[in-house]
């Protein structure tokens, strides 16, 4: 995911490296899994994005865009966790979108 973000969402408060970008992950993951009463699974946990929105994009350089984000586990009937995530999505010079947050919060 690290190269999906632009160079703003590179930088935030929960991390400020590639380092601490896997800390912050691995953390938020051993949270969900505890949820979800998942240890010892491997991939026990699926995030599926619904919901989302975004300006129209012909054209433009940003545009802002929001979606809920589900962390799913197998076997239970609801999500473990659930996001309303809200962000800006910057066009690279590959013509690529990327995105200015890294986190689900």
């Amino acid at each position: 995911m690290w190269l999906l973000l632009s160079t703003d969402g590179r930088n935030s408060p929960a991390y400020r490296s590639f380092p601490e970008f896997k800390a912050y992950w691995k953390a938020r993951l051993a949270t969900w899994k505890a949820e979800a009463r998942a240890q010892g699974v491997l991939n026990p946990l699926t995030v599926e994005v619904a919901d989302f929105k975004s300006e129209k994009s012909a054209g433009q350089t940003e545009i802002d865009a929001e979606y809920t984000a589900h962390v799913v586990a197998p076997g239970r009937p609801e999500p473990v966790a659930t996001y309303r995530v809200s962000l800006r999505l910057v066009r690279g010079d590959d013509k690529m979108w990327y995105l200015e947050k890294g986190t689900l919060d």
